[in-house]
């Protein structure tokens, strides 16, 4: 059994050298894509489409911390002598983790309840000129994240900006909690630091901004193109109503036609 410094020194080696090497598997085992063989990581922040992804960014980070969070703790404990791994993980982490996951999932399922997935693919289409921020982005270029429609979105900055500082925050209680251990006789009471709730609070409401835009944009846009159709076509109502009245007009002539005996009606004059 190793001293309480000790083991924070050993243990961080460990903590290290297997986070390097599940980064090492993952990578080796994800397969590179033609478009973009310099890539391996990195497709997992991406979207089906390719598209960097916000969401999947979040969902990452908190995962990446967590896993070596536990790790790191994990480690400690048991170069000190203690076998068993940090009895519970705390519930807000939890939290963290859950709306992460939840707001990954979401996006994809409301681009596919709205017209906001087929919209996104037209403007990809035509090399994302559909506005002037999008313009002067390449297809690949990671500052997509913060766009919706090809406009700067607010919800996307709130919860980046969250997403962050949250991060940085549970670092810093993190290298606390480890500081605090530093002249304490036995890692047995080391455990992983919880989430502030306030914090908590503050990143579900971003993610609820976050989902809320993409719900209210994809609807908005769905309804106008099912108002005007295509290409500034008219509505759909509209051209079945001009078909109905152009086919009523020829049933009448064929009626004035057969009642006159096959011989077209012959205007009458004008009335002086």
């Amino acid at each position: 059994m190793l001293a309480v410094q000790a083991a924070i020194e050993y243990g961080s080696v460990f903590a290290f050298g297997l986070a390097a090497l599940i980064f090492a598997i993952v990578r080796y085992l994800i397969p590179k894509d033609p478009a973009r063989p310099q890539e391996r990581l990195r497709r997992l922040l991406r979207d089906s489409d390719g598209l960097p992804s916000l969401s999947r960014f979040q969902f990452f980070a908190w995962t990446v911390v967590i896993i070596f969070c536990f790790g790191w703790v994990y480690f400690i404990r048991l170069t000190n002598g203690v076998l068993v791994a940090p009895s519970m993980i705390p519930a807000n982490l939890l939290a963290v983790m859950g709306i992460s996951a939840a707001a990954a999932v979401a996006g994809p399922a409301v681009s596919g309840l709205t017209s906001y997935q087929e919209n996104l693919k037209a403007t990809l289409a035509a090399g994302g000129t559909n506005s002037k921020y999008a313009a002067s982005l390449g297809p690949d270029s990671w500052r997509r994240m913060f766009l919706e429609q090809g406009e700067p979105s607010l919800g996307r900055v709130q919860m980046f900006a969250w997403t962050v500082l949250a991060l940085a925050i549970y670092a810093v209680l993190f290298a606390i909690t480890l500081a605090n251990l530093w002249n304490a006789t036995s890692a047995v009471t080391l455990q992983i630091p919880d989430v502030d709730a306030s914090l908590l609070v503050l990143m579900g409401i971003s993610q609820v901004g976050y989902v809320g835009t993409k719900v209210a944009i994809g609807t908005a846009t769905k309804s106008t193109s099912s108002t005007v159709g295509p290409a500034g076509a008219p509505p759909a109502g509209a051209q079945a109503g001009g078909a109905q009245s152009v086919t009523a007009q020829a049933a009448a002539a064929q009626a004035a036609k057969a009642q006159s005996g096959g011989v077209p009606p012959t205007p009458s004059p004008p009335t002086p």
